[in-house]
């Protein structure tokens, strides 16, 4: 399937293959990169974070070490370490969860549940993103 959005076909196919291989909607996937780059593969944040899905610098040793990420502003390098982080997330059911664990990492998304906020603007705004993507017609 491919959105009519500001990313390639292949880069599209690309993160429809990984969210397949690792159990992530790529809908999902699609509406984040939206959301934090406008799919820009060049983005930096003020928060230090870098590339097309803005993973945050204080991931990036980790996520080196276990999927070989050598370059954070390739977008197919971004794309992965992205999805398997989400793939950490698989266990929630609500999208919400999912959402606020990949913003907030997944102790900052425990403690506001432990105060009973149960969504953020973040993850509010991802959901409208993805309740509004628009699928490519091919005719």
């Amino acid at each position: 399937m491919l959105y009519d959005i500001q990313l390639s076909e292949e880069l599209q196919h690309y993160t429809q293959d990984v969210c397949e291989e690792y159990g992530v909607s790529y809908p999902l996937v699609i509406a984040i990169m939206k959301k934090e780059s406008e799919f820009r593969s060049d983005a930096v944040s003020a928060t230090n974070d870098y590339g097309i899905m803005q993973i945050n610098g204080g991931n990036h040793e980790w996520l080196e070490g276990v999927l070989g990420i050598t370059d954070w502003f390739d977008p197919q390098q971004n794309i992965l370490a992205s999805v398997y982080m989400l793939a950490q997330f698989n266990g929630y059911e609500d999208v919400h969860q999912i959402l606020m664990s990949y913003n907030c990492g997944p102790s900052g998304a425990k403690k506001l549940w432990a105060e009973g906020v149960y969504s953020t603007a973040y993850s509010r705004s991802v959901v409208e993103i993805l309740e509004g993507l628009e699928v490519m017609n091919d005719g």
